[in-house]
């Protein structure tokens, strides 16, 4: 994992630097057609030149996205734990997402204790992954439970949706880096696989299979107290 960290890392750099120079380049281009709208006769040209900025800044705004992703798969191994309150981060997390999630009913079954000693990042990239696409999976109408307990000297978190679950066929390789089912640019195929290598530097488990509502369940599973 150290090695492949270090790898990424190096990959997010020199994808920065470049895009850095793109987006310094975009706000004086920008500023400059700007200036051009009071010329006569530029309506036309400056409507197409919009237009073509409105398409390199979503772009540029997917790279940057892809680039913070990559440096928080290379840094998994820095965080420290901390005793961490479950119930209270899972409300979190659904805060942040509470756009997202629309007119889904989220339900939480939260039985196990609420302290935890681990890495934040348990929660709010792991727990926020998984949520993130069942949201997406569901598209806005229908249910996720959350649900937590202890067995056998693990604490379990377990996340269902009703959505078309995950195919059996792609299961093996869901949390693989850059893969992803989504349509073309509508996933860095990243998610998961940091969810996958959190779980792991807990010495933890995280598996996939058809859920009680008929589509994804995630399970987690973790040694209890167990430190990143």
């Amino acid at each position: 994992m150290a090695s492949l960290g270090e790898l990424v890392a190096g990959i997010a750099h020199e994808i920065n630097n470049p895009l850095a120079f793109i987006l310094g380049h975009q706000t004086t281009v920008e500023r400059l057609t700007r200036q051009l709208s009071e010329t006569p006769d530029a309506a036309a040209p400056l409507a197409k030149m919009t237009d073509r900025l409105g398409a390199m800044r979503m772009g540029l705004q997917r790279i940057q996205s892809l680039v913070m992703n990559l440096r928080k798969f290379s840094r998994l191994d820095e965080a420290e734990s901390q005793h961490l309150d479950v119930p209270d981060a899972i409300d979190t997390v659904l805060a942040l997402l509470a756009p997202k999630l629309g007119a889904i009913e989220v339900r939480r079954n939260l039985r196990a204790r609420p302290q935890l000693t681990a890495s934040p990042a348990l929660l709010n990239q792991v727990v926020m992954n998984i949520l993130s696409n069942a949201a997406d999976a569901l598209g806005g109408a229908g249910v996720i439970e959350i649900s937590t307990e202890e067995r056998d000297g693990h604490y379990r978190i377990e996340i269902n949706d009703s959505g078309p679950g995950v195919p059996a066929e792609v299961r093996d390789r869901i949390f693989e880096p850059f893969f992803t089912t989504k349509p073309v640019g509508d996933g860095t195929g990243l998610g998961l696989a940091i969810a996958y290598a959190v779980v792991r530097a807990h010495k933890g488990e995280i598996t996939v299979d058809s859920g009680p509502l008929g589509g994804a369940r995630f399970v987690i599973e973790l040694p209890v107290d167990a430190q990143a």
